[in-house]
């Protein structure tokens, strides 16, 4: 008999609020992967940190709403949520000032986490998480347990 993975698909590394010039938007490339995986019903989790802060209670409350466990969030009592600061210049070319350190440059190891890897048919893991030793070090023991994986290099 064959039985299906509770979550076939699991996405490491930054959520954060993408501070756009028209207001305040969830993000994080690992997030926008799990969100478009969950509208096809891929049931994906999610590995991260936020802060123990009212940015990092929404963020979690609005990926709860939009049907992605976030039992993988860690918070953390040390760091904000992160945040990243998006403008244009005249010319429409956008900037980006990814605040540091944010609570997802420290997602800690744990046991639930490499279980979750381990389980998955698939990690889905960014270049931006390993800006941290933390956060490297934690992705480098998860890949040591993944199946199959997908590299994002954030390109933008």
């Amino acid at each position: 008999m064959i039985t299906e993975k509770k979550y076939p698909v699991v996405c490491f590394g930054e959520v954060l609020w993408d501070i756009l010039p028209t207001g305040k938007e969830p993000g994080g490339a690992p997030v926008n992967v799990a969100y478009h995986l969950q509208q096809h019903k891929k049931r994906p989790a999610v590995i991260t940190a936020i802060g123990n802060d009212e940015e990092g209670r929404q963020l979690r409350s609005i990926f709860e709403e939009r049907g992605i466990d976030t039992s993988g969030f860690t918070v953390d009592p040390h760091h904000e949520t992160g945040k990243v600061y998006a403008t244009a210049d005249a010319d429409h070319n956008m900037r980006y000032d990814i605040v540091q350190p944010v609570a997802w440059d420290f997602i800690p190891l744990v046991r639930e986490s490499q279980q979750l890897v381990a389980d998955a048919d698939c990690f889905v893991y960014g270049s931006l998480a390993a800006r941290s030793s933390t956060s490297r070090n934690t992705l480098m023991q998860l890949l040591e347990a993944a199946n199959t994986t997908v590299f994002d290099i954030n390109l933008r």
